[in-house]
C-alpha cells in the first residue's frame, strides 16, 4: 500500500494542492519500508514541483540525503494507482498504519 501511494504521487496524480495535502497527511505516518520513507522524505522536500520536475529531481534529492540506491523504476511505473483517488489511498494507508500500531500495542 505504501508503494501504491508513492507511485500515485510520483505519477503526477497528486499535483498541486492535492500532493501538498497528501504530504501533510502522511507527515506523521510511520513508514514500514525504509526505502519508502526515503522516497517520501524526498517528495516532501520537493513537493512544490510539477510531476515532470519531481521525477527529474527525486533521484538527486535522495542522493543528497545519502540514499543513492533507490529503485526509481518502481515508483515511476504505471499501475492501478493511476485510476485510484490519491486522497482515498492516503486515508487507507494512514488507517492501516494506525491499525498496525494498535495491534502492536496489544
Amino acid at each position: 500500500m505504501e508503494l501504491t501511494v508513492l507511485r500515485a504521487i510520483c505519477s503526477g496524480q497528486g499535483a498541486g494542492d492535492l500532493r501538498e495535502m497528501s504530504v501533510r497527511g502522511l507527515s506523521a505516518y510511520s513508514w514500514k519500508s525504509a526505502e519508502h520513507r526515503v522516497v517520501f522524505e524526498a517528495i516532501a522536500r520537493l513537493r512544490r514541483r510539477d510531476a515532470e520536475r519531481l521525477r527529474e529531481e527525486l533521484p538527486a534529492q535522495a542522493t543528497r540525503m545519502g540514499f543513492p540506491d533507490v529503485e526509481w523504476a518502481a515508483y515511476f511505473a504505471a499501475g492501478e494507482e493511476e485510476r485510484a483517488d490519491l486522497q482515498v489511498l492516503v486515508r487507507e494507508l494512514i488507517a492501516a498504519g494506525a491499525q498496525d500500531a494498535e495491534t502492536n500495542r496489544t
